[in-house]
């Protein structure tokens, strides 16, 4: 197994535990997101669950940490979310990430542009970073999802 890459760092982070069971009722039917007022058809269809640890295929190298700041607003990260990370999963080009650069943990996304590597937010306000030789840069692993609350 692994050490806790984030381990020292100032950021919250928790390590996802396998051996709890998190399993919630889930409906048969998608949900349609234009059409509002009619009764729930899904009301005759609870009677599965969602083991929510399969769903996000949580293991021993999958983290959650919190996002915060305005910089990925439009990749539809927002202050508080609970990003999932799982370390052992290889990150693409211009994938979102959680990645450490000169000591500064970041939710970025990594693109490489003529042989250079850049770290771009999702939000105009912000200019994307080069990463340098003179950087100490790593990719701890992509964002394989993420939670918010509602209220």
């Amino acid at each position: 197994m692994k050490n806790n890459p984030f381990q020292g760092r100032e950021v919250i982070v928790f390590r996802a535990l396998r051996g709890h069971l998190v399993e919630v009722p889930v409906a048969d039917v998608p949900a349609n997101c234009g059409v509002t007022g009619f009764p729930s058809p899904a009301d005759d269809h609870l009677d599965k669950s969602l083991d929510l640890n399969n769903y996000f295929q949580i293991g021993p190298t999958t983290y959650f940490i919190f996002a915060y700041g305005q910089s990925m607003i439009d990749a539809d990260i927002q202050e508080g979310d609970v990003l999932i990370v799982d370390t052992n999963v290889d990150w693409r080009n211009r994938e979102y990430v959680v990645c450490r650069l000169n000591n500064e943990v970041l939710v970025k996304r990594v693109e490489q542009r003529r042989g250079w590597y850049f770290l771009t937010s999702a939000n105009p306000k912000f200019v994307p970073v080069e990463i340098t030789e003179f950087d100490d840069a790593v990719v701890f692993g992509p964002v394989v999802g993420q939670a918010r609350k509602r209220r």
